[in-house]
């Protein structure tokens, strides 16, 4: 499964995602069904600086780099 966050701007994401509850960044709901429907393999493309802003994102961003 590929997962594409598709945000790579940090104003945009504080000013208009998390303001209109938009996108997988902001949202524990969507961030979890991502996450938990891929079968044998998870690609995530995305800007990592965008995804540390959310907690749930900045700790798969770790578990993925300390694996």
């Amino acid at each position: 499964m590929i997962i594409s966050t598709v945000r790579s701007r940090v104003d945009l994401l504080k000013t208009f995602d998390m303001k209109y509850d938009l996108g997988f960044v902001s949202s524990p709901k969507r961030f979890n069904v991502a996450i938990s429907r891929a079968q044998s393999l998870l690609i995530v493309i995305g800007n990592p600086h965008v995804l540390d802003i959310d907690e749930n994102w900045r700790e798969m961003l770790r578990y993925c780099i300390n694996a």
